[in-house]
């Protein structure tokens, strides 16, 4: 969601990589991604967006060089963005199963470190050390019970999103006292949220949406406890999904959302 047209990020003071002559009279960025196993270079890619230019819809400038750029990450760790307008970029590596960052050993953009980008000229030794999803030493637990009589909630899965870096993310699953742990955290602030089957999702501080969530300190290492949650039965609809010629749709989908909730969707599969 970085990407997304008319999204405006304030530009921050580079540069922090070298630059090196090419021939090209438009700009590059090249460096090396590390850490990495054999399997994660099949999604392994770096993107680079200009600063002042996220409000571009077709990612260009205007005399045509790209303002966004995205390259994939060769088998010896090198990438190389080219064809880049002049301007300062925000660039991030990212593979499944490793946590995204940010030029410069960064974990959110706000700690990121923007790249100038100069015609002719090559921006090098943008490089990135990737580490693997939940490698952090922090951690978030409490108890989930039911709200009409504190029985304990087995089976309920607890999130825990990064509440200043949109790709940190970690989850876990409550035993039958209702009692969960989620490990691997960074140190930060975290959204926690717990779904479970037939109940309203909740999020610490009691809130049903995003906005309306308690953020959830952590340290690394060390355990923030006491996250407790206390689930709500929700209701039902239910019905029959038809063909315009009246006859029963098998594996047809049918979704409900409250207007009021900006995640309070929930999608139920049609019988044979």
């Amino acid at each position: 969601h970085l990407l997304q047209p008319g999204t405006v990020v304030a530009s921050i003071p580079g540069p922090a990589a070298k630059m090196a002559a090419i021939a090209d009279s438009e700009g590059e960025i090249t460096g090396v991604v590390t850490g990495l196993d054999r399997k994660a270079f099949e999604s392994a890619h770096v993107v680079a967006w200009q600063a002042d230019s996220l409000n571009a819809i077709d990612g260009t400038s205007e005399e045509g060089a790209r303002t966004v750029a995205r390259a994939m990450i060769a088998p010896d760790g090198n990438y190389r963005l080219t064809g880049l307008a002049p301007g300062t970029y925000f660039v991030s590596a990212m593979a499944k199963g490793y946590e995204t960052q940010y030029f410069e050993e960064a974990f959110d953009l706000a700690s990121a470190t923007a790249v100038d980008v100069v015609d002719g000229e090559a921006a090098v030794g943008v490089n990135f050390a990737l580490e693997r999803l939940n490698s952090g030493s922090g951690s978030i637990s409490g108890v989930v019970t039911q709200a009409v009589d504190g029985a304990p909630t087995a089976g309920a899965v607890v999130h825990a999103f990064g509440a200043d870096s949109p790709f940190t993310y970690a989850l876990a699953e409550t035993d039958d006292a209702g009692f969960y742990v989620i490990e691997g955290l960074r140190a930060g602030d975290y959204v926690v949220e717990v779904w479970s089957q037939d109940h309203l999702p909740v999020f610490h501080g009691g809130g049903t949406s995003y906005e309306e969530a308690r953020r959830v300190g952590v340290l690394a290492p060390g355990e923030t406890d006491g996250i407790d949650f206390q689930l709500i039965l929700g209701g039902s609809i239910s019905g029959v999904a038809r063909d315009q010629e009246g006859v029963p749709l098998a594996g047809a989908y049918v979704s409900a959302m409250a207007p009021s909730l900006a995640r309070g969707d929930s999608l139920v599969h049609s019988d044979a």
